[in-house]
């Protein structure tokens, strides 16, 4: 969205002030006095429109100035145009229709990183590595990536014929795919990493989340394990029920989870109604600053209860609760109407007393720097009398350092960004059919130092670790692209710290117990 230009921004003011009127409307019963203010805006655009010296884009300065309006009101009051909307839908609704592959685009050429597992590109023969060329006879390469996906999604049960050009036969091959409901899956992953242990990584809260811990939770037999890692970290949010309801299997009935305040202080609570079927289990949480809204109440009802420890680093500190009001073209506005606690008391919402450009920066401040400063800052207990910190986020219990450098960022860094990746999907997309006759397993196995080198020769000189480090990240990108995400994701988290680090905690019951008692600190 373009900036506005400095000669309209008396303009700008104007329009706020209608605007708020304007949006008012639309969320009351409609008056004579309220057509008036819709008339006065309207007519006030179109002479704009009409009449003003520079072109000004009128819808688009109408939207910036309804952005900019929410804006002074909190940082997650905001407008979403038609299409945002049907996005955040999709988000919500746990699926979308289309074609069901992820890509990339790289010189000018469209991708395919990996394909859905069970969506219509999977069923018509489509596979990782393979490129789209053309979809409706239009060349895709070109495009916007917003602009591809809109040539793919569409009605469902329509056809799209597609062209690919498949790197192991070094043909282009014609598709015609079907369209249908592709899953967004909750649950990235769930895994044993070792016998006792199992691991889920929940990566919304979306309409299906509930039902796909439940039936994770089934599948491995939980009930028998000794222990369970919950991973939240990046996990934007979503519905706040679902967070509720996942909380609800983990906790003992009538534990309260999360409580609600509106503009008039009004509070509701949300108890837990019946026994969590899964209380036995020692229970670790992962967050990090990607971790906001729903995941902070799930995070801040385990730690205020003290059913679990929380391991990572500060959550987000989204506590604020927006309801969405229908504007007639489609679009809506998210208004903040109420802001939640944990059922300790502590406001989860960070400050934003110092403007939006300052609040959208905070995250990035914080992940550069130290975090851990506790002064002045609001003290709470929970059930057995732990401190626990407001003040905005879930502080963790435990805190994990960030890898000064992830060995994917260490790959890229080496590497070099844009060559490398296409390197990488070009040598899984030519030997697809032989990596396939493997088992996930056997090519994770496989060694580093002999795979990098075939891949890229000048890393003979490169030290030892570095190359275990691009070996792996080689090794991520050829199981996404040959067997899924969802295969892949399990091998790269072997490795990961947070994971490594709640197996070891994990590993000393006692000591366990009596963290969460208030009573001793863990041996990390």
């Amino acid at each position: 969205m373009r900036k506005i230009p400095p000669a309209l921004l008396p303009l700008l003011f104007s329009l706020l002030i209608l605007l708020g009127f304007y949006i008012g409307t639309y969320s009351s019963r409609g008056t004579s006095y309220s057509s008036n203010r819709i008339q006065k805006l309207d007519y006030l655009l179109q002479r704009v429109d009409e009449l003003h010296l520079n072109p000004t884009g009128v819808d688009s300065l109408l939207e910036q100035a309804i952005s900019e309006l929410l804006h002074q009101l909190d940082p997650h009051s905001a407008y979403l145009n038609a299409e945002e909307v049907q996005r955040s839908r999709e988000s919500v609704s746990g699926s979308f229709v289309g074609i069901g592959v992820e890509f990339n685009v790289l010189d000018d050429t469209v991708w395919v990183r990996s394909i859905i597992e069970g969506g219509p590109a999977s069923k018509a023969g489509l596979r990782g590595g393979d490129a789209l060329i053309a979809a409706n006879g239009e060349t895709l390469g070109t495009l916007e990536n917003n602009e591809i996906i809109k040539r793919l999604k569409g009605q469902i049960g329509t056809e799209v014929p597609v062209d690919v050009y498949r790197p192991a036969s070094s043909t282009i091959m014609p598709f015609t795919i079907i369209r249908g409901e592709v899953p967004i899956p909750s649950v990235d992953v769930s895994f044993h990493p070792n016998e006792n242990t199992l691991f889920l990584r929940i990566s919304r809260f979306s309409e299906p989340t509930f039902k796909e811990v439940q039936n994770a939770l089934k599948k491995h037999k939980a009930e028998n394990l000794s222990g369970i890692i919950l991973d939240l970290r990046d996990n934007p949010g979503g519905l706040l029920h679902q967070a509720v309801d996942v909380a609800s299997l983990f906790l003992a009935k009538d534990d309260s989870i999360v409580y609600v305040e509106d503009n008039r202080g009004k509070a509701t609570w949300y108890i837990n109604k019946k026994q969590g079927a899964y209380q036995r289990q020692s229970l670790v949480v992962l967050i990090n600053e990607g971790s906001a809204s729903a995941s902070e109440i799930l995070a801040g009802a385990i730690q205020d209860n003290d059913r679990g420890v929380i391991i990572g680093r500060r959550s987000f500190g989204k506590g604020l609760v927006q309801e969405e009001i229908s504007l007639p073209d489609g679009s809506k506005v998210r208004l903040t109407t109420s802001r939640y606690f944990t059922p300790s008391g502590r406001v989860i919402q960070k400050p934003y007393d110092k403007g939006f450009e300052a609040y959208k920066n905070e995250i990035f401040d914080r992940i550069h720097g130290d975090d851990q400063q506790t002064i002045e800052t609001p003290v709470y207990r929970t059930r057995n009398g732990r401190i626990v910190y407001g003040g905005g986020g879930v502080r963790p219990d435990i805190q994990q350092d960030r890898d000064s450098l992830s060995f994917a960022a260490h790959a890229f860094h080496l590497l070099g960004t844009i060559e490398a990746l296409k390197s990488i999907q070009h040598f899984a997309a030519i030997h697809f059919d032989s990596i396939a006759n493997y088992s996930p397993e056997m090519v994770w196995r496989s060694n580093d130092k002999e795979l990098v080198l075939r891949l890229f020769p000048q890393a003979e000189y490169i030290p030892e670790e570095d190359v275990a480090q691009m070996g792996k990240y080689i090794k991520q990108q050829i199981l996404s692209t040959v067997f899924g995400r969802r295969m892949m994701l399990p091998f790269v988290l072997r490795d990961d710290p947070f994971l490594q680090k709640s197996l070891r905690i994990m590993e000393h019951q006692e000591s366990f117990d009596k963290l969460l008692s208030g009573n001793a600190i863990i041996n990390q």
